[in-house]
């Protein structure tokens, strides 16, 4: 069914399919490779359990609805076995990612804390880094979200969120504010 000619069928008979078989992994890649309907292209890429070869296919594609979904297909496997690849392959993917949802969902699900560093490194929301600064689930994560910190309210508020909670995020946030108040006092 999945040489159907028509693009419902090969999708649903896509999804029918298990990622969990090697012969099932091959129909999945020459589908996507091969297909003409974006849908089911795009199906195919979510049963992929291959994350270098998604990331092949991403760096070829050219279609922006694809290549949106590659992206989110290769997260999802970066979020389940990060461990398994290198420091600088897992920077790659990320580097890609402009979605702030994406990132969240990485900051979220994600149990490997370097990946979820590097997720709040692409962050510039004022609001999510506060939530990450106070309430990260990891130290590197609050740290670097407290680093990230630009806006006075902002550490004004993870300061006083950190106080007696988080040293070293309290101490980020203070050396910032105190910078802001010492340019604030030359000015006058």
């Amino acid at each position: 069914k999945w040489q159907h000619s028509n693009p419902e069928v090969r999708q649903a008979a896509i999804e029918q399919l298990t990622s969990d078989k090697d012969e099932h992994q091959s129909i999945f890649l020459q589908v996507f490779l091969q297909d003409l309907s974006e849908s089911v292209r795009i199906s195919a890429a979510k049963k992929v359990s291959d994350l270098q070869k998604l990331m092949v296919f991403f760096r070829q594609e050219k279609n922006s609805v694809v290549r949106d979904a590659l992206l989110v297909c290769m997260v999802d496997l970066l979020i389940a076995g990060s461990e398994k690849f290198p420091e600088s392959f897992c920077q790659e993917i990320l580097s890609q990612v402009e979605s702030l949802s994406l990132l969240e969902k990485v900051l979220s699900q994600a149990k490997n804390p370097t990946l979820q560093v590097m997720a709040v490194e692409k962050i510039n929301d004022e609001n999510l880094l506060v939530t990450q600064a106070l309430q990260g689930g990891f130290a590197g994560v609050r740290k670097a979200a407290a680093e990230r910190l630009t806006g006075e309210s902002a550490l004004k508020k993870v300061k006083e969120g950190s106080k007696s909670k988080d040293k070293v995020v309290y101490r980020i946030v203070k050396e910032k504010l105190d910078c802001i108040q010492q340019k604030d006092t030359s000015v006058k």
